[in-house]
């Protein structure tokens, strides 16, 4: 019998050990709220197991429950955040210098929650947070501009075609794309999720795969638009564990790394790209005298 124990681990320097201990901490996508939809023919069980994940993601890092020199560990890279009112989680764990901060919520839901009259977007609230954190923010593709994934797969087109952005310009309830633009000037960064899908797999086969965090605790990830190995390298795990219990889900992979798709999310770029541009000339003047105040220059992405 094979020990692949290393039992001199305590009798290492502290400063060692600490290096170690941060070593696993995961990279995490910190959601502030469940996802709103997903894409496959079993849309409840996909909720349902998207619901379950992102609670786990939301709590602290799997060191943080082994003793009290790894938990020390966690606690100086991370802490809880609580979100605002209008996301579905209490609080999360986050580690500002490691995550990304991520929001599921869409301008849909406004009218699906009665919130159509309200003069604030919760992504106003969502970019100051992220900003005051210093975290990367990612938001869902609907917040700036309608992106139909659905068209792909059933072979209707892809981002609605017959959308005009100058129409979502003018449209005094896309508060969300204001704010983006607004504080364009400031944020580095903006992840924006084009699609969402969920892998029903055991949380040992996630361990062993390595893609889900050097622990396992880090069972939300982000894949890049034309990242074709790490995407082949989650649909070899599907594939392997639970092709035969969805295989609708193989669609989406292979849609993902269609050209079809490809074109569709460069359509959907430009178009949001127009609508943020046409807001922030709106908005010009007052980002003129913020960043003059402030003797920053603004950065795009």
């Amino acid at each position: 019998m094979n020990d692949d124990s290393f039992h001199y681990f305590s009798k290492l320097p502290p400063e060692l050990r600490r290096l170690i201990w941060k070593h696993c901490l995961p990279h995490r996508i910190a959601e502030e709220d469940v996802p709103y939809f997903l894409l496959d023919d079993n849309e409840g069980n996909q909720a349902c197991h998207a619901q379950q994940i992102t609670l786990e993601s939301a709590q602290p890092p799997a060191i943080a429950f082994v003793n009290s020199e790894p938990r020390q560990v966690a606690l100086e890279q991370g802490r809880r955040l609580e979100p605002q009112e209008t996301t579905s989680l209490e609080s999360i764990w986050v580690q500002p210098r490691r995550d990304i901060l991520h929001l599921n919520w869409a301008r849909l839901l406004y009218n699906t929650w009665g919130n159509a009259g309200d003069p604030d977007s919760p992504i106003a609230t969502f970019l100051w947070r992220a900003e005051d954190l210093g975290m990367q923010p990612s938001v869902v593709a609907e917040v700036i501009h309608p992106f139909n994934f659905e068209g792909l797969l059933d072979g209707s087109g892809g981002a609605n075609a017959s959308d005009d952005p100058w129409l979502l310009y003018h449209d005094t309830k896309n508060k969300d794309a204001a704010a983006i633009a607004y504080y364009a000037g400031s944020q580095s960064c903006l992840h924006v999720t084009m699609a969402a899908v969920s892998l029903h797999i055991t949380r040992e086969v996630a361990l062993l795969s390595g893609l889900f965090g050097l622990l396992g605790d880090a069972p939300v990830q982000m894949v890049d638009v034309g990242d074709e190995a790490r995407l082949r390298e989650f649909q070899g795990l599907f594939k392997e564990h639970t092709l035969e219990r969805e295989p609708a889900v193989q669609t989406l992979f292979e849609t993902f790394s269609s050209s079809r798709f490809q074109m569709a999310v460069e359509k959907w770029k430009r178009e949001a790209e127009w609508t943020i541009f046409a807001y922030m000339w709106r908005i010009l003047p007052r980002l003129v005298v913020s960043l003059s105040d402030y003797s920053c220059e603004p950065r795009y992405r």
